[in-house]
């Protein structure tokens, strides 16, 4: 498939032709049924695409809310233990 075709198919399919345009490509797509069946393939990838991203947001997602889960909490800080080495002289 071209790399120019492959473009124009994405674009459409993620609506992203301008009414024109869309228009020609459909009467395109009407007439040419090869057009047709390289539309439908790439359509099902993307949505492959679209569902792989999906499950890998929920993934790292799950991942995330497990290892915040999973951590003790810090201790608590003691207040001055820092200041007497950044006071300055007096």
């Amino acid at each position: 498939m071209a790399t120019d075709e492959t473009s124009m198919i994405d674009d459409y399919l993620l609506d992203r032709l301008p009414p024109e345009d869309r228009r020609a490509f459909e009467t395109r797509l009407a007439q040419d049924s090869g057009l047709a069946g390289r539309v439908a393939e790439r359509r099902q990838l993307l949505t492959q695409i679209e569902i792989y991203g999906d499950h890998l947001i929920k993934q790292r997602h799950r991942t995330i809310h497990h290892r915040e889960a999973s951590t003790p909490p810090c201790p608590p800080r003691r207040r001055g233990r820092l200041r007497s080495s950044f006071s300055s002289p007096t």
